[in-house]
């Protein structure tokens, strides 16, 4: 029998299926382990590599169930929690340099430290959610560094439950949420009220990130700008000068017809 020293760990009992020298369960003799006490032990190497697997199963589950959840209380939602870059369906040319454009953004947010963002605009159910949360998840996974995503609606209603709220956060509270994190995504920008103040506040978070260069990436399913008068656009609902912060970033058009009900990728 073979004969391992034993210094920096404390020897726990055999696993189920052996009894004296001998494993019943593998039919095989053990080997013989030193204790810390000065003893010995006999163990089963095939019993204590399947004891080392699960163990190391429990904790990558363990591991997991922790990133799903950092992610979820992050804004990724079940439907978009797989997606990834690799996996958006490619049928066209207008899809590729999406994608292209894409993996371009992610090089940037990896070794800019002034880049600004991006703007994901298009028609519906063409994948913009898709490839912002794959964006998202592999920024999580890769720097451990944090981000949100919310849309406008939720961020407003989370600013708006302050105004006459007398205990909790406040609102420059809530919106330090949204200025100091790493990354942040607004979706269905264009779908809020337009409002004056509703403007005012997406502006002064975008422009404070802009100043701190902290990367906002914006999702609408409105036009960059008008095609004729009177049709909303992201220039009619943020402003220009928003808009023109994110001329140094890229700006990826959705231009295909709809995913949904095909079996692919949404949003």
């Amino acid at each position: 029998m073979r004969k391992i020293n034993i210094t920096n760990t404390v020897i726990t009992p055999p696993p189920v299926g052996e009894k004296g020298d001998y494993c019943e369960k593998h039919k095989v003799k053990k080997s013989i382990f030193n204790t810390l006490t000065g003893g010995t032990v006999g163990l089963c190497d095939k019993c204590v590599d399947e004891t080392d697997q699960i163990e190391k199963s429990i904790e990558a589950r363990k591991a997991e169930a922790a990133r799903q959840g950092i992610l979820r209380a992050s804004g990724i939602s079940p439907r978009f929690k797989d997606s990834t870059i690799e996996n958006f369906i490619i049928t066209n040319d207008d899809q590729r340099e999406a994608v292209r454009r894409v993996e371009s953004i992610y090089k940037r947010l990896e070794w800019e430290d002034k880049f600004t963002g991006a703007i994901f605009c298009g028609l519906p159910g063409t994948g913009k959610n898709h490839l912002a949360s794959a964006i998202l998840t592999r920024w999580h996974d890769e720097k451990r560094k944090s981000f949100m995503l919310t849309s406008v609606h939720a961020l407003m209603l989370s600013i708006r439950e302050t105004w006459n709220r007398r205990e909790g956060k406040t609102e420059s509270e809530i919106i330090s949420r949204y200025t100091s994190c790493g990354i942040l995504v607004i979706d269905e920008v264009g779908v809020q009220s337009g409002s004056e103040t509703e403007q005012n506040i997406m502006s002064g978070i975008i422009n404070t990130r802009y100043e701190w260069y902290r990367p906002t990436i914006l999702i609408s399913n409105l036009p960059l700008v008008s095609k004729a008068p009177g049709e909303m656009s992201l220039t009619s609902v943020l402003g220009e000068r928003v808009i023109d912060r994110f001329r140094e970033g890229h700006i990826v058009t959705f231009t295909w017809e709809s995913h949904r009900g095909k079996g692919k990728v949404e949003s």
